[in-house]
């Protein structure tokens, strides 16, 4: 009599995923610590209604506003408007991943 294909029970990748961000947020500072303060909030709001539509694939409403230089490598341009730009999340977030390496292995690691 054949035997039973084993069952592998495992979390959907989405579920852990999910639980794996939360618990990289409990260990991150504020937002007001990371830099998105009143000052940040007010000129977000600017930024979106200067670039209603995503100045990367001009197709979808903005909804996040991005700096083109990192406020890691440019401390002072954190609050500066030509620094800004409004963007759709998809498009975001493959910037983000792409400028932060995301997926990529750490060497010697």
């Amino acid at each position: 009599m054949p035997s039973a294909s084993p069952v592998f029970r495992h979390r959907p990748k989405q579920e852990s995923e999910r639980d794996r961000k939360r618990v990289v947020d409990r260990h991150r500072p504020s937002a007001s610590k990371r830099g998105y303060d009143r000052a940040w909030q007010r000129l977000r709001l600017v930024i979106l209604d200067r670039d209603p539509v995503c100045t990367i694939c001009h197709a979808a409403l903005s909804q996040v506003v991005d700096h083109i230089e990192a406020v890691a490598d440019a401390p002072h341009r954190r609050l500066d408007p030509d620094n800004l730009r409004g963007l759709c999340k998809p498009c975001h977030d493959r910037r983000t991943a792409r400028d932060q390496g995301f997926g990529r292995h750490a060497h010697g690691a």
